[in-house]
């Protein structure tokens, strides 16, 4: 009965401070959930599926360079001067487009705020987590994740819905006024959550030692690969992470291909973005509630390492034979509702047999290299598909995610023996007091740390 009133065992003195966090978060994914389809939709109703392929390629460089900068602003500013620096910042930005987001605004405009939405994301998000790991313990993390995530889970139901119930009439002036609004409860939360944090017998409270992160580094990324060669485990892992990132790339191409085509006009294609991404939203919070709990249990790590690329290629296949705006719709809604939820999971906890350094370098290595890599080929790929017909990208999809199957059972098994020669044990970490600790990322990427009782560790996006 104790565990049914107190489901995420919340202890006396954390509920204020765990519910503060969960607006922040709460806040946080719903702005990216109403900025995504407004900057996709305003995009491809005025350039095209083609021309985003362009934004993308020109966006994983702008992520890139932003994790830097955050980086070293955190470490140089403290987590608690970043958010007022950051809120700031992005309050005067959207005040900014106010005026000059139209329906069809200028090139530069248009190409600004495409840009602009993923970079919501990709800073705040690791502000978010940064700033928790300064006033929790990883005890605490550990048993108030579920109670905060689930905040970033109704965040982006909430957001999505807004845009899909509104956009059409109102066009998208009141919703860049709601993202206003949700900035400015950020800063309350945050604010809050300061006084709070340094009251005298409070259990959340500043570490002693500020928070450094680890900073960017190709010898890291180049050790990685070294690391990654000579482990078949750390292999299958980055196999893993860059077959999905072609596959996905391929599939939002079909998606924006047909979307262009079957919506005419900047808000409706808005508004049905914002349909397709609640029905995201709502999938990824019902199999994370659901599916991943009972898949993982009664069927093994395996099965939920094959759940996205099984689902990837039977709509893959399914659009090859109707490349329709419907079918369409599947492939996003199933990858990234299936990728929030049970894939990262299932991914991430493939990496609890290895070392933190080992982790460190092979992410390096990954975010510097493998996934750009990736990224770039399924572009290329794509283009190459533009006069041929962007269905007939679905026998590649559907080759590469059999592939990924062998590999991911293969993972699978390898995870069950402890991960070969990837690194140390589980239990040789478990006793040298290293947790790891998975978040969800909106756009589907994985941020995890690993925190030690001495010293903090906080790879980067």
């Amino acid at each position: 009965m104790r565990s049914l009133r107190n489901p995420f065992d919340v202890r006396p003195g954390e509920l204020q401070p765990a519910l503060l966090m969960f607006g922040f978060f709460f806040s946080i994914i719903a702005v990216f959930q109403i900025l995504k389809p407004l900057k996709k939709g305003l995009f491809i109703a005025q350039f095209g599926a083609e021309h985003e392929l362009i934004a993308k390629g020109i966006n994983i460089d702008v992520a890139f360079s932003a994790m830097i900068a955050f980086t070293y602003l955190y470490n140089w500013l403290g987590g608690r001067r970043l958010v007022r620096f950051l809120c700031g910042f992005f309050l005067l930005t959207l005040l900014v487009f106010l005026p000059v987001l139209s329906d069809a605004p200028s090139t530069i405009v248009n190409y600004t705020f495409y840009l602009f939405g993923d970079l919501w994301s990709t800073v705040w998000v690791a502000i978010f987590w940064a700033f928790l790991n300064e006033v929790s313990t990883t005890e605490q993390s550990e048993r108030l994740y579920g109670l905060i995530g689930t905040g970033g889970l109704l965040g982006g139901v909430t957001g999505s819905a807004l845009v899909a119930g509104t956009v059409r009439t109102y066009s998208s002036a009141p919703l860049i006024w709601l993202c206003l609004g949700f900035t400015g409860l950020i800063l309350l939360f945050t604010w809050r959550i300061d006084r709070l944090v340094q009251r005298s017998g409070t259990p959340m409270v500043y570490r002693e030692q500020p928070l450094r992160l680890e900073k960017v580094k190709v010898l890291s990324a180049l050790d990685g690969a070294r690391l990654v060669v000579k482990s078949k485990y750390l292999l299958s892992i980055v196999a893993i992470l860059a077959l999905y990132e072609f596959c996905s790339q391929i599939l939002d191409f079909q998606f924006s291909s047909v979307l262009a085509k079957a919506v005419a006009g900047g808000r409706n294609m808005q508004a049905y973005l914002g349909s397709v991404y609640l029905a995201t939203n709502i999938l990824a919070f019902a199999s994370q509630l659901i599916l991943t709990t009972l898949l993982l249990k009664r069927s093994g790590h395996g099965a939920g390492l094959i759940i996205l690329p099984a689902a990837m290629s039977l709509t893959s296949a399914a659009f090859c034979l109707d490349p329709s705006l419907l079918m369409g719709s599947l492939l996003i809604i199933s990858d990234n509702g299936l990728n929030y939820s049970i894939n990262q999971t299932s991914r991430e906890m493939l990496f609890v047999p290895t070392s933190s350094d080992a982790q460190y370098k092979a992410r390096a290595f990954t975010n510097m290299f493998v996934q750009r890599l990736a990224k770039g080929a399924a572009t290329l790929l794509s283009a190459a598909f533009i006069l041929i017909g962007v269905r007939w990208l679905s026998p590649f999809t559907v080759a590469i995610a059999a592939v990924w199957i062998w590999i991911a059972l293969s993972a699978g098994r390898h995870f069950r023996s402890g991960g070969g020669q990837a690194g140390e044990s589980t239990a040789q970490v478990e006793k040298r007091g290293v947790f790891q600790i998975v978040y969800p990322h909106p756009k589907g990427k994985h941020f995890s740390k690993f925190r030690e009782e001495v010293t903090p560790y906080l790879p980067p996006l």
